[in-house]
């Protein structure tokens, strides 16, 4: 862990800020850990900001209204170490993993990202009243390891790998140029995910190791309504992601741009389009649900 920096970006969440530091400093107390806080108002908590307050932990304040992609690229800059990941305040990567992934990643030259199998638990209120539980989720994920850009781009927007490199580990000089990449492009939610994921898939294979990554808790506030959705996946900003990947997508498979142009277009038409079917009828399910609570 003397070669990695754990990235971990919080708005007005310092409780689970809290759990994870306790979490990774149980672990090793010189582990190196960047936190980029949005948060409009200081930690009342005085454990907290001792460990805030650590030479191993750098704590950047933000504006409460810099989005998440503006930070990971100006918190990008931080990082002194070879290898980085990105951690959600309240997810847990595994420490071993990320040395597997390193390791993995050191012989593999050919390979952007690392991670492996991702599960799913119930947080602390939850489990009181709950049954405890942890999952796996994505299933079916797999690894991507086809040789070009537009192979394993289209892998992943068609749904293929199940896995995307989001929170996987990554060589720093990529998780940089993918980051300032990313704030230059994209302009909402959602979006920073594919793009972000995308670019790193244009750069190199992905690797699904067999092995416990991360312990993810799951969200229950979702903003992918369906006109949230239209507004987030408007045609001016995916034309914009699809013109930013297309020029990396170019040079990486040697191809002319308005070939990559093409092919990057296509692939987001299509992923839009089944998103938004697909969102459109959780909309229904939900709508019919709540006349029938009406009915009853």
């Amino acid at each position: 862990m003397d070669d990695v920096t754990i990235v971990i970006p919080t708005y007005k969440r310092y409780v689970f800020l809290k759990r994870i530091l306790k979490f990774y400093l149980s672990y090793s107390k010189g582990i190196r850990i960047i936190v980029l806080d949005s948060s409009p108002y200081d930690p009342n908590d005085n454990q907290l900001r001792r460990m805030l307050a650590r030479r191993n932990i750098k704590w950047e304040r933000f504006e409460p209204e810099t989005s998440l992609w503006d930070r990971i690229s100006k918190g990008s800059d931080l990082i002194e170490t070879d290898y980085v990941t990105l951690c959600a305040d309240d997810d847990f990567i595994m420490p071993r993993a990320i040395v597997e992934c390193i390791k993995f990643l050191r012989r593999n030259k050919s390979f952007s990202s690392a991670h492996g199998y991702y599960f799913c638990h119930r947080n602390y209120e939850q489990t009181k009243e709950e049954s405890f539980y942890i999952s796996q989720i994505y299933h079916k994920g797999c690894s991507s390891e086809k040789q070009t850009g537009r192979e394993r781009l289209n892998e992943y927007l068609t749904g293929i790998t199940s896995y995307y490199p989001f929170y996987a580990v990554h060589k720093t000089i990529d998780f940089k140029m993918i980051w300032s990449e990313t704030n230059q492009y994209v302009s909402d939610w959602n979006l920073h995910e594919l793009f972000s994921s995308c670019l790193s898939l244009c750069y190199g294979k992905m690797k699904i190791l067999p092995i416990f990554y991360s312990s993810r808790e799951p969200n229950t506030f979702s903003v992918n309504r369906y006109s949230i959705f239209n507004e987030t996946f408007s045609k001016k900003k995916v034309d914009r992601c699809v013109l930013g990947i297309s020029k990396h997508l170019s040079k990486v498979d040697q191809i002319t741009i308005n070939q990559a142009n093409h092919f990057v277009e296509n692939l987001f038409n299509n992923y839009v389009k089944k998103s938004r079917n697909v969102m459109f009828e959780r909309e229904l399910i939900l709508l019919k649900k709540n006349i029938n609570d009406l009915n009853n």
